[in-house]
Formats: C-alpha cells, sequence, structure tokens
C-alpha cells in the first residue's frame, strides 16, 4: 500500500488517479462558465499534482497510450491540464503545481474509503482523492482535444497541508474498480449503491 501519488490502468481500460487533492469539486450540480446552455453543463473536479511529483509524467504517458496513432498535437489550452501557481500550502514549498481538470455530463459516484456512497458535498477543495476516469480524444476541424470523462471520486481524508482537518485514514487498495464498470446505471427499482462496489 502506498500513500503517495501513482497513476494506475485498469483492465477495462480506465484509469484511477491515487492520492491527489481536490481543486474546484462541482460534484453535486453539474456547473459551465457564464451563458452555457443547460444541456452542456457538467460536473468535474480537479487535481492538484506538485510539479516535482513524477506521477504527472507517468499520467500524460498513460493518458498518450489511449490517443490514436494519428492523433494532431492539441493546442496548450486543448488540454485538460495547466501549471498554475495560485493559492498552494506553503508546507509544499513549490512554486508552481499541475491542474488537471476532469469533467462528466453524468453525475460521478462519490466514495468514502470503506466504500460507502457519500453526498458530492463531502467533497471539499483540498481533500485528498483518488480520482476514476476514462480518456476521449476528440480531432475535428477545430483542431485535436483531449478531455478527460470523470466517473468516480473516492474522498480518502481532509489534508492539514490545505487546513482540512480529521477524515479518515487511508486504507489497503483504496480504489479499486472492477472490468465490469461499477458506473453502469442501475435499475429503477433497486438501490443505485447495491453493486458490489469493492472500496
Amino acid at each position: 500500500m502506498t500513500t503517495k501519488s501513482h497513476i494506475e490502468v485498469k483492465p477495462d481500460g480506465m484509469f484511477v488517479l491515487h492520492n491527489v487533492n481536490a481543486s474546484w469539486p462541482k460534484l453535486a450540480k453539474p456547473d459551465g462558465i457564464e451563458g452555457t446552455p443547460v444541456e452542456d453543463l457538467k460536473y468535474s473536479i480537479q487535481a492538484l499534482l506538485r510539479i516535482n511529483d513524477k506521477t504527472f509524467a507517468e499520467f500524460k504517458k498513460a493518458v498518450g497510450s489511449k490517443l490514436p496513432k494519428d492523433f494532431g498535437k492539441p493546442a496548450a489550452d486543448k488540454l485538460p491540464w495547466r501549471e498554475v501557481s495560485e493559492k498552494l500550502p506553503e508546507a509544499w514549498d513549490d512554486a508552481s503545481a499541475y491542474r488537471i481538470t476532469f469533467k462528466s455530463k453524468e453525475k460521478p459516484r462519490v466514495f468514502d474509503v470503506d466504500g460507502n456512497a457519500i453526498l458530492p458535498e463531502d467533497v471539499r477543495a483540498g481533500d485528498l482523492v483518488s480520482i476514476a476516469f476514462t480518456v476521449w480524444p476528440v480531432q475535428n476541424k477545430f483542431g485535436a482535444f483531449i478531455q478527460l470523462q470523470l466517473k468516480a471520486v473516492l474522498r480518502i481524508k481532509a489534508d492539514l497541508d490545505f487546513g482540512g482537518g480529521g477524515g479518515a485514514p487511508v486504507g489497503a487498495d483504496v480504489f479499486g474498480i472492477k472490468a465490469s464498470s461499477p458506473f453502469e446505471a442501475a435499475p429503477a427499482s433497486s438501490d443505485p449503491f447495491n453493486d458490489d462496489v469493492p472500496f
């Protein structure tokens, strides 16, 4: 078991970015810039990675493995990550960090370390989380784009570096996802959280 950030590749093609700090979580209701049509609003969360964290290079390599061979090079503003420098914890001793954005039109599932479904509002900025996502490459007449499709969030604990407190300790195998995706919609007559999620 490790509490360091790392990327995990699942057999079904899904990825999990483990042990990162949440930023701007918008998981309770979809959001967008002013004037965005309701049908285009999205749920989202961002992850912060330190500049000197090798996980970012591993993350980029994993994302790249899902791109077609003839995929063009996206412009910097068409990538779901960028370097930022605002509001970083003093304890990090870093001038900047990478911020990675995950979005979805479908409401993501949110869990605690024991595998219990929790309210999206329970995930706060600065919390240590793991994020399940898929890669969606888009290439059209407007250029090449990479989108990271948000599937689920696991809240591990508050991060004291960000001023949080308390929270549950990290458990072993904190964010396993079976190949038979736990994010498939459940029948209306059943409990949507009663689906053998191995957390």
